[in-house]
């Protein structure tokens, strides 16, 4: 109990076994509080079934706006924070999210069907620099647009299987988020790949798999200097020669990987 903070903290830190860690909080209210502060990364028991990825295992947690007000009251400098598959989730849970906004760098939404564009908007008000993972949401370009315009430092998103939005909510990321690195839209039907021309040299990592992907669209996204993986499995047939043409004519010298 005499122990200032610094010193447990340092004890906390040199503890490298997860049972340790995790007992550490048990010893008195003290230690419990250093426990809380040092907590970084959180993620529920959610899992998604192997064979069909959209489906939920039993073991998911049911976390709603109450159970969220009081984990991020317990952890107040969370870093990495996976929601995916709490489907009991509203957008009002995300105002929760503006006081630890400046420390968080990865939030996973991932199947959070009760959060709508103005949830989003709430997260790009509190988030202003990190990498989110919406698959499967029920976002829309309306929904984008208010991300691309409050996230301005936005490095990585993950938008697979969000069937709402277009290359007009998607065009907001390219004007706006110039330190975007990752992009995933796969199976986003109402993409063409058009919205992807202009983006800033920084993207490097695109999937686009089972995308409608036009031949100007895949054009656009080889039109990004700093290209190396790429994913666009899934071409029609009257749109694979063409877009193998673009990318064999050079435009993206720095390519490492190509999927098809």
């Amino acid at each position: 109990m005499l122990l200032p903070d610094d010193c447990l903290c340092s004890i906390f830190n040199f503890l490298y076994c997860r049972t340790d860690r995790g007992s550490f909080g048990l010893t008195c209210h003290s230690w419990l509080n250093i426990q809380n502060l040092r907590r970084r990364p959180l993620q529920f028991p959610c899992s998604f079934g192997i064979v069909d990825p959209s489906s939920l295992s039993q073991s998911c947690t049911d976390v709603n706006t109450f159970h969220f007000c009081r984990i991020l009251t317990r952890f107040q400098h969370l870093e990495y924070l996976s929601l995916s598959g709490c489907t009991e989730l509203t957008d009002s849970a995300l105002n929760y999210l503006k006081p630890c906004g400046s420390r968080l760098q990865t939030l996973c939404l991932d199947c959070c069907f009760r959060i709508s564009d103005y949830g989003i908007s709430l997260v790009g008000d509190g988030c202003p620099s990190f990498t989110i993972s919406l698959y499967r949401c029920n976002i829309t370009d309306t929904g984008l647009e208010a991300l691309a315009n409050a996230c301005l430092a936005l490095r990585r998103v993950n938008l697979a299987y969000c069937p709402h939005i277009s290359d007009s909510g998607l065009s907001a990321h390219s004007q706006g988020c110039c330190e975007l690195q990752t992009i995933k839209i796969s199976n986003c039907k109402g993409v063409t790949g058009v919205c992807l021309r202009g983006f800033s040299s920084t993207l490097v990592y695109v999937v686009a798999d089972f995308c409608n992907l036009e031949p100007e669209g895949i054009m656009s996204i080889v039109s990004g200097v700093g290209l190396k993986f790429l994913n666009i499995a899934g071409l029609s047939c009257s749109n694979f020669r063409n877009g193998l043409e673009a990318i064999g004519n050079g435009f993206v010298a720095g390519l490492k990987t190509l999927g098809l």
